[in-house]
């Protein structure tokens, strides 16, 4: 059988083909298999094709791009895969954007054997069109198409859940279109492509040998602590602007998951790396020692818009559960155990609707998908550290009442408040977040229904053109506009479902952490530092600027009797002196890391007691 016979064949599976189409493909055939048969990279510019259809020859390892050349004119852009003996595999179809592309990867189809050989047939249309179809199928705008090997193999490990081609999809459009040289992300609406962004960009680079990717997720970092560094500038110029120290906090605050990442993962310049260290650790403990002690009030007028007290209690004892999985410091499990307890004493509620946490339980407020989402991601973290019953319970409770006021049974996914009007991204994506983290706890109830048709909803109803869309409504539908940090959020739920992160687990003692309680709670710890956090005006300025720069320029030195708990000499007691002692919890005498300056209690070892009384001189200064 001739070429021009074998491709007769492919015809097979598109019954309405036109005989225009037909002849229009055998004149073209001879060129386009030879064009085929060249090993382009994916880079090179292959010729323009302004006309509908060209056939390729391509195997299980050829990757495709389709690029819209046109300034204004959005196109459908097809794929239909045959067998090398004509008959139809598979299909794949997506609007793409003036100026945009889309890349393809037969790695990635599932519908393709593993020894697959045939063609692809590449279309452009003005409206979708399909295999078989009986709409029009009018000449798209002109496209570019570059046949090659994929340079990085952007698999997922063991992709139970096949999204492996989604994940594709959204990656090359965010790294493509999105990506800033100075580390910054456009179209970040919500300015948390920052946090989101390093995790995928590191992990990638690390499977796939893509150095690339790695120095991207390092300039991200880099990005952020610039932001920290110019909150720390304004307090210094100007430390009475209160709008203007909010304004700047706000996308600090927002992308600071970005410097825990860089903990484990950073490999840039070590000006950058001291700042990450400070920067991340510092603003946990500032955000802990804010919740436990703080004014309400306060912090709720510093929350960003369309978050509360209970998300903050969530993500500050997520952050810290990273940190203590990370340091392998018992502390920060202490601290992230003893966040989730005070949510749950503060805003869990069981009422008509069941067991959730709301901001305000006395009033009965229904269940918000936010809170579940998030406080599931903390409760997991607690559990996982602690291994205590009350925290699966309360997982459980807050399950069941989200799959029965929230759950969209017809068109899978959550609502993100009873009124089952609207689906946000990233409503979904957190109770995502806190059902894959829950997967390898709870493994009685993975609840893999409800998280494999919550992708699937992502992908039918916000998907478009390589890109998660904002949300969905019962009456608008899809959404028109989309945020960057949101599909980065999308990409780290995809990741994370198919290789898990690590749940702390192995340093966290019961006595230990009754210990901490016992202290904490200490009355005279207490005042000292609820009345350090209500001098608001210092907290944000002088005292909070000095900290920092004391952490970014002090060595340290042998403590004076002078002013016990000043361990930098710079006679006051600050966060800095908390930090030190801090940093080498749980060192014993022997241990290389293990000060004897800092064990004020003389056991040989740095404890919960060593750290607390330093904590308790607080504020405190040198005689005058």
């Amino acid at each position: 059988m001739n070429l021009l016979e074998k491709f007769k064949n492919l015809t097979t599976g598109t019954p309405r083909r036109t005989l225009i189409s037909s002849i229009i493909i055998a004149l073209l055939l001879p060129l386009t298999l030879w064009a085929a048969s060249q090993r382009w990279e994916l880079r090179k510019r292959a010729a323009e094709i302004c006309y509908k259809t060209t056939i390729y020859e391509v195997n299980k390892n050829s990757a495709l791009r389709a690029i819209n050349l046109s300034s204004s004119k959005r196109g459908w852009i097809t794929f239909a895969f045959y067998n090398s003996g004509g008959t139809y595999l598979t299909y794949i179809g997506d609007w793409t954007e003036p100026q945009n592309d889309i890349l393809i990867r037969a790695d990635l189809l599932n519908d393709l054997p593993s020894n697959y050989q045939g063609y692809v047939i590449v279309e452009s249309h003005e409206q979708i069109s399909y295999p078989g179809s009986t709409s029009p199928t009018n000449h798209g705008p002109c496209i570019e198409v570059i046949k090659g090997t994929p340079s990085c193999p952007l698999t997922i490990p063991s992709d139970q859940f096949n999204h492996t081609l989604t994940f594709s999809l959204v990656f090359q459009t965010l790294n493509t279109h999105f990506w800033q040289p100075n580390g910054d992300w456009q179209e970040d609406m919500m300015h948390d492509a920052t946090s989101f962004a390093p995790f995928v960009l590191y992990n990638l680079g690390k499977d796939c040998a893509n150095q690339e990717y790695t120095d991207r997720a390092n300039k991200t970092i880099e990005w952020e602590i610039q932001l920290v560094d110019k909150v720390l500038e304004q307090l210094q110029n100007d430390p009475s602007d209160r709008e203007e120290i909010k304004r700047r906090l706000y996308p600090t605050v927002m992308g600071h998951n970005a410097l825990i990442e860089g903990l484990e993962n950073y490999s840039g310049d070590s000006v950058s790396s001291n700042k990450m260290n400070i920067y991340s650790q510092g603003g946990v403990l500032l955000a802990n020692m804010a919740l436990i002690f703080g004014d309400p009030q306060d912090i709720d007028e510093l929350m960003p818009p369309g978050f509360n007290r209970v998300q903050a209690f969530a993500f500050t004892a997520d952050a810290d559960f990273q940190l203590a999985r990370i340091t392998q410091s018992p502390l920060w499990a202490y601290l992230g155990a003893y966040l989730t307890d005070q949510a749950i004493d503060q805003f869990w509620v069981e009422n008509q609707y069941g067991g959730y946490f709301t901001l305000n339980p006395s009033q009965n407020q229904p269940p918000w998908a936010w809170d579940q989402g998030s406080m599931l991601v903390a409760l997991s973290g607690a559990y996982g550290a602690s291994g205590k019953s009350d925290y699966l319970n309360k997982k459980r409770a807050v399950v069941q009442t989200t799959l029965k006021y929230l759950w969209d049974s017809e068109r899978r996914g959550f609502f993100n408040d009873i009124n089952r009007s609207k689906k946000n991204l990233s409503d979904d994506l957190i109770l995502l977040k806190g059902l894959i983290r829950w997967k390898q706890l709870d493994t009685s109830n993975p609840h893999d229904s409800e998280i494999q048709q919550t992708f699937e909803f992502l992908k039918n109803d916000l998907y478009y053109a390589g890109l998660f869309y904002h949300d969905w409504t019962r009456y608008g539908g899809r959404a028109s506009h989309f945020c960057t940090g949101c599909n980065f959020f999308a990409l780290d739920d995809i990741y994370e479902l198919n290789k898990p992160i690590q749940i702390p687990s192995g340093i966290f003692e019961d006595s230990g952490y009754q210990n901490f309680k016992t202290v904490i709670s200490d009355p005279s710890i207490t005042d000292q530092i609820e009345s350090f956090l209500q001098r608001s005006d210092e907290f944000f300025t002088q005292q909070f600027l000095q900290d920092i720069l004391d952490l970014l320029s002090s060595e340290g030195c042998v403590p004076e009797s002078l002013l016990p708990g000043d361990l930098d000499c710079d006679c006051d007691v600050d966060i800095v002196d908390i930090m030190r002692v801090a940093a080498i919890w749980n060192a014993w005498s022997g241990d290389e890391k293990f000060n004897p300056n800092y064990d004020f209690d003389n056991d040989g070892r740095i404890s919960i007691v060593d750290i607390m009384r330093v904590a308790s001189k607080w504020n405190t200064r040198c005689p005058q």
